[in-house]
């Protein structure tokens, strides 16, 4: 590459009456400089170039289609604005997705080691709804989501590890502990509360292990605070639509959430028992877990099940931590906070926001 042609690469913005390879050859020396470049064409003379760019739009449905990644069905240049905004949507929804499994995945290994601790085991029906219902469903229509209308003047950053993503994360992942271990300390400080009696469960007994307080927590914790945070994660900022034209993310969750309460808040029946919600009375004399019957042959008392109020109280517990999240990912990293941040710290936060 001539040193004359680095020099005056940044300053030129027009070549004309150029060739085809020659076309091929100023995008090659703009990507040898690092520039991301794109390219857009509508005949057989910019093949070459399309293919050498990075992003190659081909505005015709001729031979340039046949080589370039995109097709316009405008056949206009604008479509290089188009292909801008779903390309930065796009990664803008890869991090969102990135960081709802990360948060799924550590609110499910946090509840798999309480539930050791407390030798509990939750529902198989609970196991589905997080694994095969809530994490596959969710993790879909959250990549619905349209790109915003206008073009933002910054990026979106493509960093897992920068700043802004960490932090987005870090944030989220302390307030689920803090909501965890707030919600087994309010459990726990309950008059009729009773830990299970793990010593008296063995292997051939593993189906009784989900009928207490301890494993209802765990669920409830780990199902609102990961359909919160899909929420707090799912807002729009430069790249995407806002949550609220984003109809299949605010539809879908809005029914599970609906669904959960109606679960936690309904008295004993067919439907919240398939989850072994403790609305029920499992301790009681004679009843049919025969676990806490050794535990009352031992000299164990029956306890009561877990009362409205206090269900209440779970729930808009976690209604709380999740709009505390929201809040963290809305104020603070996206809002006036992080601003400030940048314009501070401006080596430290280079990254442009993103959810």
């Amino acid at each position: 590459m001539s040193p004359e042609f680095i020099r005056l690469q940044t300053e030129i913005r027009i070549f004309a009456r150029v060739s085809p390879e020659h076309k091929t050859w100023i995008i090659e020396k703009f990507r040898q400089t690092g520039h991301i470049v794109g390219m857009c064409g509508d005949g057989g003379n910019d093949c070459g170039a399309l293919r050498a760019a990075h992003a190659g739009i081909a505005l015709s449905e001729a031979e340039a289609s046949a080589v370039s990644p995109f097709t316009s069905k405008s056949k206009m240049p604008t479509s290089v604005i188009d292909l801008v905004k779903e390309g930065r949507a796009s990664l803008a929804t890869s991090f969102a997705n990135y960081k709802f499994l990360i948060t799924y995945g550590f609110c499910f290994v946090t509840a798999k080691l309480t539930m050791n601790w407390y030798g509990v085991l939750m529902s198989n029906w609970c196991f589905f709804t997080m694994d095969a219902i809530i994490a596959t469903t969710v993790s879909y229509v959250m990549t619905l989501t349209k790109p915003l209308d206008t073009l933002s003047t910054i990026r979106p950053t493509s960093s897992l590890l920068g700043p802004i993503t960490v932090a987005s994360e870090t944030g989220t992942v302390v307030i689920f502990l803090i909501s965890f271990i707030s919600s087994f300390l309010l459990m726990m400080n309950q008059p009729g509360y009773q830990q299970w009696p793990a010593e008296y469960s063995d292997g051939g007994t593993f189906w009784f292990n989900s009928d207490n307080w301890e494993s209802s927590v765990v669920f409830g914790s780990v199902a609102f605070f990961t359909l919160y945070a899909a929420l707090s994660f799912s807002l729009g900022y430069e790249f995407r639509q806002p949550l609220m034209k984003d109809h299949y993310v605010v539809g879908l969750l809005s029914a599970y959430l609906i669904i959960f309460w109606c679960m936690f808040l309904t008295c004993p029946n067919d439907f919240n028992q398939l989850w072994h919600i403790a609305s029920a009375d499992y301790n009681v004399p004679n009843g049919p877990n025969i676990v806490w019957n050794k535990f009352q042959a031992n000299g164990g008392e029956p306890s009561p099940p877990m009362d409205l109020d206090l269900r209440t109280k779970f729930c808009f517990m976690w209604l709380g931590f999740g709009l505390m999240n929201f809040l963290w990912q809305l104020v603070v990293l996206n809002g006036f906070v992080g601003d400030k941040l940048r314009e501070k710290y401006p080596n430290k936060f280079r990254e442009p926001y993103l959810c």
